[in-house]
């Protein structure tokens, strides 16, 4: 089934460092050499060190003897410097290191707004970011670099720098939020950490037989061996604003893996992140089960109508059938065109059955009272009337047990006996009139 993402899609650029300083949160601190060569985190400015080696904002502001010396205006002017010698120098072309760069991914899910059986396709607000290390943009050494904390740079600087090129592999496209300008945050950290992000417009395409979204992150120009991809090693990678809620679904769980590709030219990381959708059914309840059922019991009172009241169980039973057709018209019209059998599928065909075996009773219960002997006029000819009338006058009590079996009680016992054949199914009014000229003609 099918979806499109409306993703707020943002992009943060994560360092991976060496082995020592893979539990580095890149925010906080960063991988510090020693002069005897030894890396470790090390806390930035604003965050102390916790006993469990972590970095955590400080509560007190430091003391002012310790605050770099700093005056108005020189941390401006120390950054518009720093970044053009930065970029004189700098080659976005090539991949910060030769043995590859490893880039953290955050992923902050908005919304999810629309889920789409036709389409196989959703629509999600996301943030998603990622982080790496590029020593081509360190800048700690630089004269001027204690006054600042980052480098914020507008969203035009992102052409200017390397990028992992990130991408979402079963996306339809994707439409980066412009409102007021491009949604995309760039930072660059002193020992050449860059953090990006942008707010995007992603439709994503992906199965939905299970109510499953799966959305799959991979650089599309570097394998592994230049990009290294992973969930954010430091805290939840994977979060969301509000709980998500649609008129027809509900989010009960998701989950996020890493996982690898071959494709012919070698071996690309993905992570992938799985969002778990359970259906809500209160609508289809109400808009076709209950009419159905419905549909179902009316084709059976004809059941409970005389045999002979063809045209009654036929108009029923056919505007049954014809109702249910109708209704599922409208059900498969809103559901995806597959070629397996889904279980409302199943429902209707069993629905289906059970009125079409009704009309197949009314025609065989019709045909058996067919047969059965009828003036051409479709009444008991003149003679069956007679015969049978003359026949029950003469074996009833009344007339066996007369007193003298005198001709008024004779007379009365053949016209009662007359009025029960006459009441008798398939008797009209005109049938009645032909019964009263017989017994006028017996009497006679």
């Amino acid at each position: 089934m099918a979806f499109s993402f409306i993703l707020t899609f943002t992009v943060s650029l994560v360092a991976a460092l060496d082995e020592e300083c893979k539990k580095c949160d890149l925010r906080s601190s960063y991988c510090k050499i020693y002069e005897n060569g030894v890396r470790s985190c090390a806390c930035r400015d604003g965050f102390q060190q916790l006993p469990n080696g972590t970095c955590q904002g400080e509560l007190h502001s430091r003391d002012p003897s310790e605050e770099p010396f700093c005056v108005l205006g020189q941390a401006e002017k120390a950054a518009t410097r720093i970044l053009t010698e930065l970029l004189s120098k700098y080659d976005r072309n090539l991949v910060p290191k030769m043995k590859g760069v490893d880039v953290d991914v955050e992923l902050l899910i908005q919304s999810v707004s629309e889920i789409s059986e036709i389409q196989s396709a959703s629509t999600m607000h996301i943030l998603f970011s990622q982080i790496w290390h590029d020593p081509g943009l360190s800048y700690e050494q630089e004269e001027g670099a204690q006054c600042l904390t980052n480098l914020s740079l507008s969203h035009r600087m992102v052409d200017n720098i390397w990028l992992p090129n990130v991408c979402i592999v079963n996306s339809k496209g994707s439409v980066i939020h412009k409102s007021p300008t491009p949604n995309i945050f760039l930072a660059i950290f002193p020992n050449g950490t860059v953090f990006s992000n942008q707010l995007a417009f992603f439709p994503t395409f992906f199965p939905m037989d299970r109510v499953m979204c799966t959305t799959i992150f991979e650089s599309y120009s570097f394998n592994v061996g230049k990009v290294r991809l992973h969930w954010k090693r430091q805290g939840q990678p994977v979060e969301f604003i509000d709980e998500v809620k649609l008129p027809d679904f509900h989010m009960t769980t998701f989950i996020h893996e890493k996982a690898t590709f071959q494709y012919p030219a070698g071996v690309w990381d993905q992570l992938n992140i799985k969002l778990f959708f359970r259906r809500s059914y209160g609508f289809y309840l109400l808009q076709i089960y209950l009419p159905t059922y419905c549909m179902v019991l009316i084709s059976w009172i004809s059941f409970w109508l005389d045999r002979r009241s063809l045209p009654a169980r036929v108009t029923l039973g056919v505007s049954s059938l014809m109702a249910l057709t109708l209704q599922y018209s409208n059900v498969a019209r809103s559901l995806p065109k597959v070629s397996y059998v889904k279980g409302l599928d199943l429902f209707m065909f069993g629905c289906v059955g059970y009125i079409f075996l009704s009309i197949v009773e009314l025609a065989v219960v019709g045909t058996l009272e067919n047969k059965r002997p009828r003036s051409n006029d479709g009444f008991l000819s003149e003679d069956d009337i007679k015969r049978n009338v003359l026949q029950r006058t003469f074996s009833s009590k009344s007339f066996r047990s007369g007193y003298d079996r005198s001709p008024s009680l004779t007379l009365v016992v053949f016209y009662t006996e007359t009025l029960r054949m006459l009441a008798l199914p398939n008797r009209s009014y005109a049938a009645t009139r032909h019964g009263r000229r017989l017994i006028s003609r017996s009497v006679s």
